[in-house]
């Protein structure tokens, strides 16, 4: 078989799988969506857009494609079939066009439980070989590069003064037309269901942090184990870094991450190697930093190279100027690093427990963090800090404190709260006569003794 035939194979047997994979949409979710009552009419025209159409012209080119290849050997041109069919590709136009609404709204459906669970069901069906309605939806988008890519093939193995040579290259100018605007289609909708790939690993992930990564144009960076500084010791957790520079990581637990927080991250700081600890690097973000760990040196280097990427655009290992007090938050000192207060020095035990001021990260007691004040890069309430930043605050040595909020004073220290209870009422005194007219007063003369006959 030559070269130029096998390509020719390579259309026809694309196509077909192509139409199939148009079919399989149309009988599982199409089909049963329409005599079920999970979405509306207008949902089904905005998810499926004119797929339908786009089967019907997939069947036709591929039995066109088929009969072309039976007389092959008589008739070697194919690329006519193609240009006969010009109205077909059109209809990749509105579909194109429409995609990113579609896959907008399969994330706002999914919320829905039926109709999450729905999905779920006919993903499980053997026509779908376990893919997800998306990876269906996607592949009228994704035909558009094959077909470029065969054209290609085919041009190359077609000789210059062959007939279908001229036809070939005029396809192929005319899919080009569509070429970029799918490309980022593609890039974008293979980025959204890594997205929802990673939702799905994570447990106990709170809605806002889920829509945060649904809705947000990021893209993943890197992902992998580090080994996070822990209040109590070292513990391994799985961080996810993308191109914003935020990170989101959880502990593993089997198959599943257990979501623990998503930082926005604002530098990276080195940590000197010591005789217990190497590798390390601190990730300060402005609400909370924390101190990480990497196996070896050369993955330290690739995380902090992906890191300054996201901070500045340029992948390099550097860290950058540390950022003052005022503009990131301190990255704890561990419990068990401490034995005493680091203020008073009374003994830790189990009733003088540990405290961490907010401000600076120290480890102290209760009565050395007994303050409170409102740190707005960290948070709206206000925090617990030791005595010595509450000082700070008090002679305005950090910025940063809203001296117009209503919970917090001149001296950037937080008032008790009262409970608001309303003034007590004076009692009123009621005249039972007012009360009930009919009865009257009693007499404060003393009653009328009966008279008694006496013997």
């Amino acid at each position: 078989m030559s070269k130029r035939l096998y390509v020719v194979n390579e259309i026809v047997s694309t196509e077909e799988s192509y139409a199939r994979a148009l079919q399989t949409v149309v009988d599982l979710y199409i089909n049963p969506l329409k005599g079920m009552d999970l979405i509306s009419e207008e949902d089904m025209k905005c998810l499926f857009c004119n797929l339908e159409e786009l089967l019907d012209g997939a069947n036709q080119l591929t039995k066109q494609l088929k009969d072309r290849l039976k007389e092959f050997a008589l008739n070697d041109n194919i690329c006519d079939v193609f240009l006969l069919n010009k109205p077909l590709f059109n209809r990749f136009g509105p579909y194109i066009q429409n995609y990113e609404k579609a896959s907008l709204l399969f994330d706002k459906l999914s919320k829905k439980k039926k109709f999450e669970e729905f999905c779920e069901t006919q993903k499980e069906n053997p026509l779908s070989n376990n893919g997800n309605l998306m990876s269906f939806l996607i592949f009228p988008v994704q035909r558009i590069p094959r077909y470029i890519l065969l054209m290609k093939e085919y041009i190359k193995n077609t000789e210059k003064d062959h007939p279908d040579a001229v036809i070939a290259e005029q396809v192929r100018r005319y899919l080009d037309s569509y070429a970029k605007a799918v490309n980022a289609i593609i890039a974008n909708e293979n980025n959204k269901q890594k997205m929802r790939d990673i939702i799905k690993m994570f447990t106990d992930l709170d809605p806002k942090t889920e829509d945060d990564l649904k809705t947000l144009p990021r893209t993943l960076v890197r992902e992998g184990i580090l080994r996070k500084q822990c209040r109590k010791a070292v513990k391994e957790r799985y961080f996810y870094l993308f191109n914003d520079a935020t990170v989101i990581y959880g502990e593993q637990q089997g198959k599943k991450i257990q979501f623990h927080q998503l930082l926005e991250l604002t530098s990276v700081k080195d940590i000197e190697d010591s005789d217990i600890s190497q590798n390390g690097f601190q990730l300060k973000g402005l609400q909370k930093s924390v101190v990480v760990y990497a196996e070896t040196f050369d993955e330290k280097k690739e995380w902090v190279m992906d890191l300054n990427k996201a901070f500045t655009g340029e992948r390099k290992y550097e860290f950058e100027e540390e950022l003052s007090d005022n503009e990131a938050a301190p990255t704890w000192i561990p419990d068990d690093n401490v034995l005493d207060c680091m203020n008073c020095h009374s003994k830790f035990t189990l009733l003088n427990r540990r405290h961490h001021c907010r401000k600076c990260g120290r480890v102290l007691c209760a009565e050395c963090t007994k303050r409170r004040v409102v740190i707005p890069h960290i948070s709206s309430k206000p925090v617990r800090v030791c005595e010595n930043c509450a000082t700070k605050f008090e002679n305005k040595d950090f910025e940063g404190v809203d001296d117009n909020s209503e919970h917090v004073n001149a001296d950037g220290i937080v008032p008790p709260s009262l409970p608001n209870i309303p003034p007590p009422q004076r009692k009123q005194l009621i005249k039972i006569s007012s009360m009930y007219p009919t009865l009257q007063p009693p007499s404060r003369e003393p009653p009328e003794l009966p008279q008694y006959e006496s013997y």
